[in-house]
């Protein structure tokens, strides 16, 4: 079966990863290479320098339509409430939106109306101010100086570069992680999961990844030797090393 383009991509990501790390040409000496017969689960690369061998799984962070969709509209609309305010002359900001679940068709009216009350406030805001919104919590800081508004996440908001949010990131780790396991099921190789997040998509950096990592007992995944990250496709860290070299 042909190889997707972002699974080549990240194969050759990694093999110039071990070029410059290790200071090995590592080759491609087979692909798809099967670990369970009966389900015809198998693991993407095996590669090979010499006598050595590692078998490559490789995980693409994506989330599910429904969650996507969600926290791409929760984005926009935090962008949108952002323009409205600067529309009004409300500058020198940084604002901490909540996660938004609104019709299209309610949208306009909704920033409106929300941009009324965070005005208000704004106005009169010297410190650092938090304020709850039909229900929503919101959170105001002066920051004299940067000439319009900062919005940031906050409980699972979005903001203009949708990213992922650190319980989203664990839920598909936790859920993905227990099948690439078992896909590399195979002895006499350094079995590798390399998690990579594509340029375009939800956005995570290195230290969330590390943060949320850190938090799932790995310890019960008794075929994943390592995994490694690659935000963007440009460089991948390793996350987590079974036997930690000496």
């Amino acid at each position: 079966m042909a190889k997707k383009d972002y699974e080549v991509a990240a194969k050759d990501l990694f093999l110039r990863h071990l070029d410059r790390e290790r200071g090995e040409k590592w080759e491609v000496s087979s692909q798809d290479v099967v670990t369970e017969p009966k389900t015809r689960r198998d693991f993407d690369y095996e590669l090979r320098f010499g006598p050595k061998l590692i078998a490559l799984e490789i995980m693409r962070l994506v989330m599910d339509k429904k969650n996507l969709a969600k926290s791409v509209s929760s984005s926009e609309i935090s962008g949108a409430l952002v323009k409205e305010l600067m529309r009004r002359g409300v500058r020198d900001f940084i604002i901490w939106t909540p996660s938004f679940s609104v019709s299209k068709a309610r949208r306009k009216q909704f920033v409106e109306e929300v941009a009324d009350k965070l005005e208000v406030a704004a106005r009169s805001c010297t410190t650092k101010l938090k304020l709850r919104i039909d229900g929503r919590m919101y959170t105001l800081d002066p920051s004299p100086g940067i000439g319009g508004i900062l919005p940031m996440r906050q409980s699972g908001a979005g903001t203009s570069d949708p990213r992922w949010q650190l319980p989203q990131l664990e839920s598909v780790l936790r859920s993905k992680l227990p099948d690439k396991n078992r896909q590399l099921s195979v002895q006499g190789h350094e079995r590798v999961v390399l998690i990579v997040s594509l340029k375009g998509e939800m956005s995570v950096d290195t230290e969330d990844f590390q943060t949320v990592i850190s938090e799932i007992d790995l310890s019960c995944f008794a075929n994943i030797d390592k995994i490694y990250f690659g935000s963007g496709m440009e460089q991948v860290f390793l996350m987590y090393d079974r036997i930690p070299t000496k």
